[in-house]
């Protein structure tokens, strides 16, 4: 990895670090410089539109990374370069015609690590966030949704949008992730906006959700809640062969 840190936060947009200085010290100060130095520095991967195994398979790749204690926490986001409905890793394929409807439609059908509903994507953003215990995260799912969650609404507030955690309400069929909000998703005027779902090996865990919203926005709510910094980064060669490995187990 590149040890030349890249600055993520946009020139009018200081992240929580500079948030943290005493009032009336400006960000270029020691005292802002030494609480930089303090800062977890998380790795950052922007991965753009890619296919949807590969999506999932580097995501599973990095929960096992962490597992093993050779990768850093990381937040990636990525998007989906052909239309892709990816199931949860419980959830049962309905029907048989379904699977033609997809095909002839040119969908493409996968199968998540994580649980929950069925997500069709197309125009979406997907963040993945890894990490666990040893970066200070409870060894609980709960917890670690409620954590997690205040970062979403963080970066949801700076485009004025004031999001909610659901309440388990039923907003439609079963079969559909955004038809159903848990106190892990969050709403917006009523409806669900944010569909979140997670896995855990050991005491690593792996949370990714979809939301029609640009990167920027969540980053900064990451830092400002986690307290750390995001380094720009890329795939170690061990997680590049793992993900590579995973991508046919995952098409359906």
């Amino acid at each position: 990895m590149n040890k030349k840190t890249t600055e993520i936060n946009r020139k009018n947009e200081r992240g929580s670090v500079d948030q943290l200085c005493e009032q009336g010290s400006p960000p270029g100060s020691r005292q802002a410089a030494a609480i930089r130095a303090m800062t977890a520095i998380w790795r950052l991967l922007d991965h753009g539109p890619c296919p949807a195994d590969w999506n999932l398979a580097v995501d599973e790749a990095l929960l096992a990374s962490h597992a093993n204690d050779q990768g850093p926490p990381t937040l990636r986001f990525y998007q989906w370069s052909t239309p892709t409905l990816s199931l949860g890793a419980g959830q049962k394929w309905p029907l048989h015609s379904l699977d033609v409807t997809c095909r002839d439609l040119g969908v493409v059908v996968v199968r998540r690590p994580t649980g929950g509903r069925a997500v069709l994507h197309g125009g979406d953003l997907t963040y993945s966030l890894v990490a666990g215990a040893r970066d200070g995260f409870p060894v609980s799912t709960t917890l670690v949704y409620r954590r997690l969650s205040q970062g979403l609404k963080a970066g949801l507030r700076r485009l004025g949008i004031m999001a909610e955690s659901g309440a388990a309400v039923r907003l439609g069929t079963a079969f559909a992730c955004f038809a159903l909000a848990t106190p892990a998703d969050l709403t917006w005027q009523g409806r669900k906006f944010l569909g979140s779902a997670q896995v855990w090996r050991g005491p690593s865990f792996l949370q990714h959700g979809s939301i029609l919203l640009e990167s920027h926005a969540l980053l900064q709510g990451f830092q400002e809640t986690l307290g750390v910094m995001f380094q720009a980064g890329e795939l170690s060669r061990p997680e590049s062969l793992w993900a590579e490995s995973r991508r046919i187990a995952l098409r359906l």
